[in-house]
């Protein structure tokens, strides 16, 4: 197949890239760097789709697109960062759609990046895919983000939207925790212990994959380990697989001093369930935090 990939120069892209390649795919990527890796089957577009339609009619004879650009969120928000967030996705997006719609021989497959940000605080309850949407302002950036990537339904795509959990792998929501880690400072961000949901990165390349080859599949999917752990867990596992002490919580105001705004975001509690991936046969690679953070730090038993 010839894939168009959006973002694909990013954290999770990277590793996605390179697996379509290994798997014999042409892939296209998109992005405002080029990629890492080289490959007789990889081309790059420079383009910033927040701000252009897709160039050189991309999509035409494409079989199908992931998209996955977008600003990252692991930062301090500010009221900028928030706008950026929200104007990124939503606009790179649409731009997608109007590209979709100027092609004439189009793409059969559309597979979108999403957030189970979208469930908000959710206590102890199981969230699903029916689960109902939150009230944080991820939560409303995700319904806009999401209703435009379903337009792509009026052009015939089969369209794969998948919410995905922090992922465990080296960078996203862990390169932080890491780079504090080297002066030994672990700490558990505040003193509620709220589930937390994460996926390895491996498994959620699987599922892009799981997302591409399975014809039946289509709507939302959570893209999230079906193991979620409380937050002191996930720390506790984090101290000693990069052999540092756990020193305790951050008090929330200092939470919110270091990131603002997504203060509120990261400490939600999220028990979200992959029911729709599991009805569909996907299996998980890691099921276990533990087993999953001492891969990323090549510890072993």
């Amino acid at each position: 197949m010839t894939i168009v990939v959006t973002g694909g120069s990013g954290f999770i892209g990277s590793a996605l890239t390179a697996a379509l390649l290994e798997k014999g795919h042409t892939v296209v990527v998109i992005d405002q760097r080029a990629p890492a890796l080289t490959h007789q089957n990889l081309y790059f577009i420079q383009c910033n789709l927040e701000a252009d339609l897709l160039p050189f009619n991309v999509l035409e004879r494409t079989d199908a697109i992931i998209h996955l650009a977008g600003k990252p969120i692991f930062e301090k928000w500010t009221e900028k960062v928030k706008q950026a967030i929200k104007q990124g996705r939503v606009e790179a997006t649409r731009h997608i759609i109007q590209s979709l719609e100027r092609t004439t021989t189009r793409p059969s497959i559309f597979i979108s990046a999403s957030a189970v940000g979208y469930y908000g605080e959710a206590g102890d309850t199981e969230l699903d895919e029916k689960s109902p949407k939150g009230n944080t302002f991820l939560s409303d950036v995700v319904q806009v983000w999401e209703a435009e990537a379903a337009k792509a339904e009026q052009f015939g795509c089969r369209v794969v939207i998948v919410r995905t959990a922090p992922v465990i792998g080296t960078g996203g929501f862990l390169a932080p925790l890491v780079r504090l880690a080297r002066f030994w400072l672990v700490f558990k961000l505040g003193r509620r212990d709220f589930w937390q949901p994460w996926i390895h990165l491996e498994d959620i390349v699987r599922v892009y994959l799981f997302a591409l080859e399975t014809s039946t599949l289509q709507g939302v999917v959570n893209a999230a380990a079906p193991t979620p752990v409380r937050h002191s867990e996930l720390m506790k596992h984090f101290a000693k697989a990069v052999k540092r002490r756990l020193l305790g919580a951050l008090p929330l105001r200092l939470v919110k001093f270091l990131y603002g705004d997504f203060a509120t975001e990261i400490t939600t509690s999220q028990k979200v369930y992959p029911r729709r991936l599991l009805d569909k046969g996907f299996t998980f690679e890691y099921t276990n935090v533990e087993g999953a953070l001492r891969s990323i730090t090549h510890e072993k038993k």
